[in-house]
């Protein structure tokens, strides 16, 4: 309803699976080099999953693997648009606080998706170690879609340069004290 969906992408814009994967981050490095080779020797999934949570990391530093929630509250709030829950003025609303976060921690629609697919990839247990993370099924079908004529300017890398413009008396924080009813 629309209550829960606006509480939803609230929360999701300060945390979500990024969260853990930071949590996860942290207690890779309090490992010593004992504790995490005993991992490494797993046949199990953390074989694979504490070298790529590291490799990310070191990849993306504090920024971890913000895209994956970022992109999927986006599709959250278009569904909610769709559904009736909310406005089109009020989806614009919802979204500001994470086109913020996006416009923060990225430059280009290319980084944006290549932090989203490693953030899809490392929640899906996925081992991408050694591999080419734009050869992935969703890597490719991004490089098709942006390489497609149909695409028009939905690739378009002006959102990292230009100002956000807000709607007009319309905040995500103030949705939100309108469905706790203060």
């Amino acid at each position: 309803n629309r209550k829960e969906l606006i509480q939803t992408v609230f929360s999701m814009t300060d945390s979500g699976h990024n969260e853990r994967f930071l949590a996860d981050v942290e207690y890779i490095k309090g490992l010593t080099p004992e504790q995490y080779n005993q991992y490494l020797g797993d046949t199990g999934v953390d074989a694979f999953m504490f070298p790529y949570t590291k490799q990310l990391s070191e990849k993306w530093g504090n920024r971890g693997i913000l895209c994956w929630d970022l992109f999927r509250m986006s599709n959250l709030v278009q569904w909610g648009y769709v559904a009736g829950y909310i406005t089109y003025a009020e989806a614009l609303a919802l979204l500001e606080p994470a086109v913020i976060l996006l416009k923060e921690n990225f430059t280009t629609w290319d980084e944006a998706y290549e932090n989203y697919l490693d953030g899809y990839h490392w929640w899906s247990r996925s081992n991408m170690l050694g591999k080419n993370i734009w050869e992935s099924e969703r890597g490719k079908l991004y490089q098709n879609a942006k390489a497609s004529k149909e695409s028009g300017h939905i690739f378009d890398d002006t959102l990292f340069t230009r100002p956000i413009i807000s709607v007009p008396g319309l905040t995500a924080n103030s949705l939100l004290k309108q469905t706790l009813g203060n």
